[in-house]
């Protein structure tokens, strides 16, 4: 029998959908955020990985984008909120939890372009109450941010995103080293949903070119503000929008 393959999947609700194949005895998976599954592909103790764009993009030696599947937000769809203390214009510092790494670089975005802030990033990974004890904001993703609503001083990063781009905001995509998965089919990473209602707003997992757009947009505006050293070539980094 061959040995199984590891998966690196993030833990959030919102992106299970994409996951549902590799519940299979043929892989083992492995759940974490982003940054450390990025992490654990470069070190070859996995052998594909639903990463960060940013992350991807940084380089991953080795390894190729897989399939057409992503987790693209649109809508204000409640997958990225910062939470903060008192009024928005009071942030100072701004709590985050190193993993996210593409939700951080959006957080920078929003509020340097609508804002004008530009808070001192403060790496923390606790909970979203203890990050507010010691710092301003609080920037959380995933189940934690869908399981923020009820906080009252509250701004939704995907829906300020929407206004200043009028695209999806992607959260992550597949990579995989290379030869990794040869003898599987084309769909093994794509989502045979192309998209959900949430509590107040929308997700597709089709990375189609509206999704590519936005991915885009978001890596030219990092590069704008001096996150990214250069604009990568997109083929490097996207995978094929025909698979």
């Amino acid at each position: 029998m061959p040995p199984k393959r590891r998966i690196g999947i993030v833990p959030d609700l919102v992106a299970r959908p994409l996951f549902s194949r590799f519940h299979d005895p043929g892989f083992e998976v492995v759940r974490d955020v982003p940054g450390a599954l990025a992490v654990k592909l470069r070190d070859q103790q996995l052998d594909g990985a639903f990463l960060s764009p940013i992350d991807a993009i940084r380089g991953l030696p080795g390894c190729r984008p897989a399939g057409g599947g992503c987790l693209a937000a649109t809508s204000g769809s409640n997958t990225a909120r910062l939470l903060f203390r008192s009024g928005i214009r009071d942030i100072r510092t701004l709590a985050v939890d190193p993993g996210r790494t593409s939700e951080i670089v959006l957080a920078h975005l929003v509020l340097v372009e609508q804002y004008d802030l530009t808070p001192r990033i403060v790496p923390i990974t606790g909970s979203p109450a203890e990050s507010l004890s010691d710092c301003d904001a609080a920037l959380v993703a995933g189940d934690e941010a869908s399981g923020a609503l009820a906080v009252d001083e509250g701004l939704d990063l995907v829906e300020e995103w929407m206004e200043i781009a009028d695209l999806p905001f992607v959260h992550g995509l597949w990579y995989a080293r290379e030869g990794a998965f040869e003898t599987d089919g084309p769909d093994l990473f794509t989502c045979p949903a192309s998209g959900r209602p949430l509590a107040s707003g929308t997700v597709s997992y089709a990375f189609d070119e509206e999704a590519r757009s936005g991915l885009a947009e978001f890596v030219r505006m990092a590069y704008y503000h001096g996150i990214l050293k250069e604009i990568p070539e997109f083929n490097t980094f996207l995978p094929d929008s025909s698979t």
